[in-house]
């Protein structure tokens, strides 16, 4: 990028480089500097420019700012301030020095490090802590938030090289004072560790956040994942929807046999049959805490700083580079709050006809595309949107794919068999199968494109429209 002041949002952010793009806008890493001695590196949210001029969206994105202002606590991300410039919203958050817990234990299977018992009780403690705080939140005026994060995942629980859990992104959940309200039937998270009720698109209270984070815990604990990565995803929502996590204890010497019956509760089936709070939860893995009398945050920190420390001090490295080309092109003043937030975005246009193509390399892809506003009950049974190929033939899919919904937003859920294949949503990386958070509106054509090593490119050009 070579006018870095482009990149200058409100004068005092300047854009080291880009961390992700989401459905709705895109993610950057940012220092914010004054000349009030404000000097500190930040995560800054930003809406397309295109979705700005949409009413439902600008409500989204500033549902996830309301919520998670209304958070104090030391196991969640602290937001610095929601602001707009020139019809471009935005959100300055807390940067937290480490890697998401997804990151963390790729890393400790890839080593054929087993992730440390007394690490994972640790961690699943401050994550319940958290939810309990959030779960029990109100408002300024004492009111009762209702919240429920309804995305506890690995991708989002953040660990410092200081030992600090975070829990991040509050983008979907739900309050009882949200001016966007979910529909009635759509699902919203990482169908992984989605509980059953959320599944069914049923009304979710905090037992819910407890199943999701049971899961997690089971699969930090076995160092597996809790589901077959060629499981199709009607073969997901099944088993979700029908089984019970195995029990760990024989697995390994480490594991308390305290383990099982704790796991066992928090992902139960019945939200009845869990802990009725999550400080419940919290209160049971404490217990299981006093054991380990040497646990310390410096103790988890050093495991982050072993596992992911290269990885922490080369981004550092940009990071001073980076302030350094700020300073010499003349940026340490405060400059006059000018400049549009300029963050490239890329437009959904609209596309022809529906229509699927890609020549195979090697094997083909199947692909299943499932969208959220439809109750879970009704796609199960038609079989989604699903779009299959045998290996060695051409993928035999619908000349026009249509998705029909009676309502104007929702989201899909992508997944190919196998899994793990980048997602690109009109020429943007939006993560890897399986993705559960792309939020669409109706009466708009999607280009997406399906891209596995070995595999031949998927894609699919779909059309949504609206009843």
């Amino acid at each position: 990028m070579e006018n870095l002041s482009e990149n200058k949002v409100f004068g005092k952010y300047e854009i080291i480089n880009q961390l992700a793009v989401g459905g709705m806008g895109q993610i950057y890493l940012a220092r914010q500097h004054d000349t009030y001695g404000i000097d500190r590196l930040v995560i800054l949210k930003s809406l397309f420019p295109e979705m700005a001029r949409d009413k439902e969206c600008v409500k989204m994105f500033l549902d996830e700012a309301r919520i998670a202002s209304n958070l104090n606590h030391p196991n969640i991300v602290s937001i610095y301030e929601i602001g707009a410039w020139e019809g471009n919203y935005f959100l300055a958050m807390e940067y937290i020095r480490g890697e998401p817990l997804s990151t963390l234990v790729k890393r400790s299977l890839d080593l054929g490090e087993p992730v440390p018992i007394p690490f994972v009780i640790s961690m699943m403690h401050d994550t319940c802590a958290a939810l309990a705080y959030a779960h029990k939140a109100t408002d300024i005026a004492g009111a009762a938030l209702d919240l429920v994060h309804r995305d506890i995942s690995p991708q989002n629980i953040m660990l410092s090289d200081s030992g600090i859990l975070k829990v991040v992104d509050f983008g979907i959940a739900r309050a009882a004072n949200r001016y966007t309200q979910t529909y009635a039937g759509q699902i919203k998270g990482k169908i992984t560790y989605m509980s059953p009720e959320q599944l069914r698109g049923a009304e979710l209270d905090g037992r819910s956040d407890q199943h999701a984070l049971g899961t997690v815990m089971w699969e930090l604990v076995s160092g597996q994942n809790i589901l077959n990565n060629d499981m199709s995803t009607t073969d997901v929502l099944d088993w979700k929807l029908n089984n019970k996590i195995p029990r760990l204890s024989g697995n390994r010497e480490d594991i308390p046999i305290q383990i099982d019956s704790i796991l066992a509760k928090m992902t139960a089936n019945e939200p009845e049959k869990r802990y009725q709070t999550t400080q419940e939860a919290r209160d049971a893995l404490k217990e299981l805490l006093v054991a380990y009398t040497d646990l310390s945050s410096e103790k988890l920190g050093a495991w982050v700083t072993h596992l992911a420390g290269e990885r922490i001090a080369k981004r550092h490295e940009k990071i001073a580079a980076r302030t350094a080309e700020f300073a010499r092109i003349g940026e340490e003043k405060t400059p006059e709050p000018q400049e549009p937030l300029t963050l490239n975005p890329t437009p959904l246009v609209p596309l022809p006809q529906a229509q699927e193509h890609g020549e195979p390399t090697q094997r083909n892809m199947s692909t299943a595309v499932l969208l959220g506003v439809f109750l879970l009950v009704t796609l199960i049974t038609t079989g989604l949107l699903y779009l299959g190929g045998k290996p060695q033939t051409s993928l035999q899919a619908p000349q026009n794919p249509i998705v029909r919904t009676s309502q104007s937003h929702g989201f899909l859920i992508l997944n190919t068999q196998p899994s793990g294949a980048q997602v690109f949503l009109n020429g943007k990386k939006m993560g890897q199968t399986p993705l559960a958070q792309l939020q669409v509106r109706a009466n708009h054509h999607l280009n997406l494109e399906f891209k596995h090593e070995g595999y031949a490119t998927k894609t699919l050009e779909l059309n949504i429209q609206a009843d």
